[in-house]
């Protein structure tokens, strides 16, 4: 699983053909996006903050203070899950 997200960008060209660009690679993964790459519900994302499974960081946001996820936590946290399926 990638540390980090990479989206894309989809540029319409004639004849119903796209161009796809790369985007710049995030560190930083909202509640939804971090749900999506580790196929979980955001709720779950929710539920791991206020038990401490994650450590978020809070960043202010037009005058609100919303939390970001570290993308560096995905390998950590499913590693941290597979241990714990297989008991080891």
């Amino acid at each position: 699983m990638p540390a980090f997200a990479f989206p894309s960008a989809w540029i319409p060209q004639g004849g119903g053909s796209f161009i796809v660009k790369p985007g710049k690679p995030k560190s930083d993964l909202t509640p939804k996006e971090f749900a999506q790459q580790i196929g979980v519900s955001v709720k779950t994302v929710y539920e791991w903050r206020y038990n401490g499974t994650i450590s978020p960081k809070f960043v202010r946001f037009v005058g609100r203070r919303k939390f970001v996820i570290s993308a560096a936590a995905i390998p950590v946290l499913t590693e941290n899950f597979r241990r714990l399926r297989i008991g080891k």
